[in-house]
């Protein structure tokens, strides 16, 4: 994907490839895709914190897709935050964002389904709203161990008949055992809840799930 990028003090400025990604219920027409996707973030650390804050915006039109030969404009947004504290060894993180039709733009949740065309006479778009957000916190015992635990949450709210809002959680806890400089296993243990399904598809049914795992991770 093709971008151009700018960066000075704590602001990021990105221009990037259009995603244009079709919508759900449109197979014709020619997608006219004149701006790209936009991307920008500011961010600042302190001695015990940090924060950042981002956003992103994709058009992109879709002629003669429409009924009659409507053209569709297809519109996605991402606005977020991140912020984190440090108290000695403990840590504290917390993130959260929020937007409409990520699908589109390429900055989708696994899963979650993309816009539609209204019907009619309109041009826009029936959209998929999201959100999300994650806490966790910490303790560096050592330097050989730390020990982290978090929460996720996350919505996704399609805006046409026939799809329900999808929602759910995430719980984990995991320890950091560092092995030698840049050598690290990581076991972690966790739940994960998913409360409904966007359709009937067996993949998204209502549920939930325990796992546990550990990877090797070497940094060079």
């Amino acid at each position: 994907m093709a971008q151009i990028a700018l960066s000075f003090g704590g602001f990021e400025i990105a221009a990037s490839t259009n995603q244009s990604n079709t919508i759900a219920n449109i197979t014709t027409g020619d997608v006219d895709a004149y701006l790209p996707r936009l991307e920008a973030s500011f961010s600042m650390s302190f001695d015990t914190w940090n924060f950042r804050v981002l956003g992103g915006y994709n058009y992109y039109e879709i002629e003669d897709g429409g009924a009659n030969f409507q053209d569709i404009d297809v519109s996605s947004w991402l606005l977020g935050a991140d912020v984190g504290f440090n108290f000695g060894p403990a840590f504290i993180r917390a993130a959260a964002s929020a937007g409409t039709n990520w699908n589109e733009a390429g900055w989708s949740i696994t899963g979650d389904p993309p816009a539609r065309y209204k019907g009619g006479n309109s041009s826009s778009t029936a959209d998929v709203d999201v959100a999300q957000g994650h806490v966790s916190g910490g303790f560096k015992f050592t330097d050989q161990l730390t020990l982290e635990a978090g929460v996720g949450v996350y919505n996704v709210d399609p805006d046409f008949q026939g799809f329900d809002d999808s929602s759910g959680t995430t719980a984990y806890v995991q320890a950091v055992i560092t092995m030698a400089p840049g050598v690290y296993i990581v076991p972690e243990v966790g739940y994960q809840t998913f409360t409904a399904d966007y359709t009937t598809d067996e993949a998204f049914s209502a549920g939930s799930q325990f796992y546990a795992g550990a990877k090797w991770q070497i940094d060079f």
